[in-house]
């Protein structure tokens, strides 16, 4: 009876996987980088709760690029693992076990997770106009607002008597923010494929226009303009509010 030779030494450099493995490999990696994370998310979480110092250091903090890097890729870890699960559970009720139908699932796998985390990754809106005085609080620092300057959520914007700013959000959505105003940019989400997402904002004072873009058009509750009297749904593709200061 002869025996099959069995290689020795496996050089995995010379070792071609085909797309799926590569998938399932990442799988296991990904899941493994969300464990190892967990310690680190529950020292976060008790930082913030600690006191208001604390969390305001943890906001700051977190707009460090390194901070901001290894929120990517933990926000990666967490998509792939959940899209590539997906895609075991279908295979185990043997839906896509066939060899192109896994490449497909492995590649929608893939491009599913890198389009989320760009998503992520994506400024909230960028200022095309400023004139005059115009300043953006981020995390308790006050920075200036050129042209060109990119938005973040829970950005507040202020400007001065001869100050005035336009908006262009990720939505397509346009501001236009007057003298003597106040508007903090409280939430916003987009999907770029759906058009789904949210955006609140809160005018604290002056006069803010809007031309609401995709999210609105898509779901006109979905947007949102707070005042210190009352809470504005959008009823038309562009308004303008003004709160008395």
């Amino acid at each position: 009876m002869k025996t099959r030779t069995r290689p020795v030494h496996l050089d995995l450099l010379r070792i071609h996987l085909p797309l799926p493995g590569w998938v399932s490999i990442l799988h296991r990696l990904s899941g493994a980088l969300l464990f190892l994370a967990v310690p680190l998310a529950v020292a976060l979480l008790a930082q913030s709760l600690s006191d208001e110092a604390g969390f305001w250091a943890l906001i700051e903090g977190a707009r460090h690029p390194a901070a901001r890097m290894l929120a990517l890729l933990l926000f990666w870890a967490f998509v792939f693992h959940l899209f590539a699960g997906v895609r075991h559970l279908a295979l185990d009720m043997h839906r896509g076990v066939g060899l192109q139908a896994a490449r497909r699932s492995g590649l929608a796998t893939v491009a599913a997770s890198v389009a989320a985390t760009f998503a992520f990754a994506a400024e909230v809106g960028l200022v095309k106009t400023s004139k005059g005085e115009v300043s953006i609080t981020r995390a308790g620092a006050k920075l200036p607002g050129p042209v060109g300057t990119k938005l973040e959520a829970a950005d507040v914007l202020s400007t001065g008597a001869d100050g005035a700013v336009g908006i262009t959000m990720a939505d397509g959505s346009l501001l236009s923010i007057g003298p003597n105003s106040v508007l903090s940019l409280d939430a916003f989400a987009f999907d770029p494929t759906t058009f789904e997402g949210k955006f609140d904002s809160t005018l604290s004072k002056g006069t803010l226009a809007v031309v609401s873009g995709k999210v609105a058009k898509q779901s006109p509750e979905a947007m949102k303009v707070r005042t210190p009297a009352a809470v504005l749904g959008v009823r038309g593709t562009e308004f303008v509010v003004f709160v008395d200061g």
